[in-house]
């Protein structure tokens, strides 16, 4: 996923709509990515390849090696990404609830190869680094002995944590992590899959952005953001993707041939409400809306901030 998130911006199809907007990197596997840079690609319908496109080797100098670098195999994927959902990586509870519901989580971690015991692929470390290492929460043991690590951590209990360093590391791949190391993001990740990737034909989208901007909210504040699109065929639209904070309200809105100045003119043709229970990345269904090639219409988002006086609301947009 590295690959397709630090070279979204470079494509060559011309009718690509992002093609130069988002990372351009020359070497993209050295730069690191995070879970949700990895997600917001999906949701773009890049990545989520076999790795047999892109074989893995575990030694650090060897990126060399990672030879995947076929501009045809951008806009393949394996898998449709529906959801994305984020859990308070500081609550055992929240995180436990996200394992039972999703199968697994992603953490990022600030990784400290003295902190880790290799005789019981244990790790605890009260380090924050912004130099994070990212892996998969599978399971936990509440009564895992704290004795177990390096560093005797406060309480028992840990998580047990697929790496991605093969299976030659820790235990066969996995190690447990203690309850109470420090996590260098607040929040873990979840995902939800189509069963069918060809789901959709087409996703219509001008950012290649692997991250996202957006306003922190303010009591009493709207907010709004659109897109206008022009269908180059005949086609439906069957669904909206964006970033959710959760209780917040919001309105999904689509206009047939706006303006090109003022997104929310022309006729109103669907308006969904949505209040979402978990802060998220959330594809809405929407009424199928049928348009004809060359049909100008807009998708507008409004969100009313008065009850989350201290959430961030992402915009997704780059440049």
């Amino acid at each position: 996923m590295v690959w397709f998130v630090n070279r979204a911006g470079c494509g060559t199809d011309e009718n690509d709509t992002v093609k130069g907007d988002g990372r351009q990197a020359d070497s993209p596997y050295t730069m690191g990515a995070t879970p949700e840079n990895a997600g917001y690609a999906a949701f773009a319908g890049r990545g989520v390849e076999k790795e047999s496109y892109a074989p893995f080797y575990n030694a650090k100098a060897n990126f060399d090696k990672m030879s995947f670098d076929d501009d045809e195999q951008r806009y393949i994927t394996e898998y449709r990404l529906k959801n994305m959902y984020f859990y308070n990586a500081n609550s055992v509870s929240d995180v436990k609830k996200g394992i039972m519901e999703h199968g697994a989580l992603t953490l990022s971690y600030y990784s400290d190869d003295a902190q880790f015991n290799k005789s019981k692929a244990t790790y605890y470390s009260t380090e924050k680094n912004s130099s994070a290492h990212a892996v998969t929460l599978v399971g936990w043991d509440d009564d895992f002995p704290k004795e177990n690590f390096v560093t005797t951590p406060p309480n028992d209990g840990a998580w047990l944590v697929k790496n991605s360093w093969n299976n030659t590391w820790g235990d066969n791949g996995y190690f447990w992590m203690s309850y109470d190391t420090l996590k260098s993001d607040d929040r873990c990740v979840g995902v939800e899959y189509y069963d069918n990737k060809d789901v959709y034909d087409n996703i219509r989208q001008y950012t290649g952005a692997a991250a996202a901007s957006g306003y922190y909210g303010s009591n009493g504040l709207s907010l709004s953001w659109a897109n206008i699109f022009t269908a180059p065929n005949d086609e439906t639209l069957k669904g909206v993707i964006s970033y959710f904070v959760a209780d917040a309200t919001y309105s999904i809105s689509v206009y047939k041939e706006p303006s090109a100045a003022n997104p929310v003119s022309g006729t109103l043709l669907a308006k969904k409400l949505y209040i979402p229970e978990r802060t998220g990345v959330y594809t809405l269904d929407m009424d199928e809306l049928q348009f004809e090639k060359g049909d100008r219409y807009s998708v507008v988002i409004t969100v009313d901030t008065s009850n989350n006086t201290g959430d961030f609301f992402y915009i997704f947009e780059n440049n």
